[in-house]
């Protein structure tokens, strides 16, 4: 599904700069199918397939997209988060239009690759501290 609306519900103070805002925005729909081909195509993206969140680093903020809402971290002001939301829109919409034509395989194959290391070194850290 698009990202057809977003509405800001919430602002905060920033957890990691006290400088900064964290804002919290609702979402039209379920947005998680457009995560892999944002995640396909964007740099500094993190993509949880199982927890349905892609959080994507860009200029030194971190946006962080739910199921059914996105979050905004080191983010300067309302005005700010409201630009960023309009980006991520309009980036939904044009990957949505050509998503046909992304390879999702190779993106996928290597997100499994972190997930099945990641995985192992849990379970070497875990036997480790059980020793």
């Amino acid at each position: 599904m698009l990202l057809n609306s977003c509405k800001i519900t919430r602002i905060l103070p920033c957890l990691a700069d006290p400088e900064k805002i964290r804002v919290i925005a609702d979402v039209s729909g379920e947005i998680h199918e457009v995560f892999p081909y944002l995640n396909a195509i964007l740099k500094g993206c993190i993509y949880n397939h199982p927890a349905n969140t892609l959080t994507i680093k860009k200029d030194g903020k971190l946006f962080t997209l739910h199921a059914h809402h996105i979050t905004l971290a080191k983010i300067e002001d309302e005005e700010e988060a409201e630009e960023i939301l309009s980006w991520l829109r309009t980036s939904s919409m044009k990957l949505m239009k050509n998503g046909s034509r992304l390879n999702l395989t190779t993106q996928w194959q290597r997100s499994s690759r972190h997930w099945i290391f990641l995985n192992s070194y849990l379970e070497q850290a875990v036997n480790n501290a059980g020793n």
